[in-house]
């Protein structure tokens, strides 16, 4: 009889010490999932369209933007609507080479566009026919990888540039 009474108290020291190791598990599993701090821009990233304009011929169009913050931007990713109102998708083509790796990504020389620094160039819209809207999102190198700055999106609706 004594023996019933000991093994039950060994089965729930086993049952507690198994619940312990498992919530123990989880909590490493979840701590390297959701504890990890993701790069981030730095909150002074600032990029401005100074200034734009369009040639209706050539469809094409110009614009000026301003790195108006702390930090040096590494590029940006400018996309189009051509539909007032609607949300900017359509990637915006070079008209002056830049760098990048996909459409509508477009990357500076090894310093970037630093602060206070204007930066001029032309860009397609021909295969739209017409722009309504022009986003921007800077990029920045944060730690050696390109991090997309979408606390700093800028967007502006443009005027006579169809």
């Amino acid at each position: 009889m004594e023996k019933k009474g000991l093994s039950e108290i060994v089965g729930y020291v086993l049952l507690v010490v198994m619940a312990i190791a498992l919530a123990l598990l989880v909590y490493a599993w979840m701590k390297g999932l959701l504890w990890n701090n993701p790069k981030e821009c730095p909150a002074g990233v600032s990029l401005i369209i100074a200034d734009y304009a369009c040639n209706q011929d050539l469809n094409n169009i110009t614009i000026t933007l301003k790195n108006n913050g702390l930090f040096s931007i590494n590029g940006f990713i400018a996309r189009i609507s051509n539909e007032p109102g609607k949300l900017a998708t359509k990637p915006l083509l070079n008209g002056v080479p830049l760098g990048g790796e996909a459409t509508g990504e477009f990357f500076f020389n090894e310093t970037g566009l630093l602060p206070n620094i204007e930066f001029v160039n032309s860009f397609s819209y021909d295969m739209y026919s017409q722009i309504s809207d022009l986003e921007i999102t800077p990029l920045k190198d944060v730690d050696g990888e390109r991090i997309l700055c979408d606390k700093s999106i800028i967007k502006q609706q443009l005027e006579n540039c169809r």
